[in-house]
């Protein structure tokens, strides 16, 4: 399943710590011409950022991608930027999404 954002989709959704998503990007950044696009995400809450890092995106059928591999926190928080100092913080409120904790029934031992 995936997560549909305003100009960005999520998979899979929800997320769970510890596993890798993909964030694939289709906002206004990607109609300027040769630049080079960043992901800038964190985790935390309240307009608290922790664990931050910024992430250069790859170009394939007009979207951008990058895949993250989460951490154990609660709330997953994201924005876009480009080489050229453009951003794109969803209009002030940038991108956040509820990181969901593993379950005890869902680890497993693999020899």
């Amino acid at each position: 399943m995936e997560y549909i954002l305003p100009n960005v989709v999520v998979k899979p959704y929800p997320i769970i710590e510890y596993a890798s998503i993909d964030i694939v990007y289709k906002g206004r950044l990607t109609r300027l011409k040769n630049n080079k696009l960043f992901i800038y995400y964190g985790y935390g809450c309240s307009g608290l950022w922790l664990a931050c890092e910024n992430k250069e995106m790859f170009l394939a059928s007009g979207c951008y991608h990058a895949t993250i591999k989460i951490k154990a926190y609660s709330l997953l928080n994201f924005c876009f930027h480009d080489n050229q100092g453009h951003w794109d913080n969803n209009k002030g409120h940038n991108w956040h999404i509820r990181i969901e904790k593993i379950s005890k029934d869902t680890i497993s031992i693999n020899d």
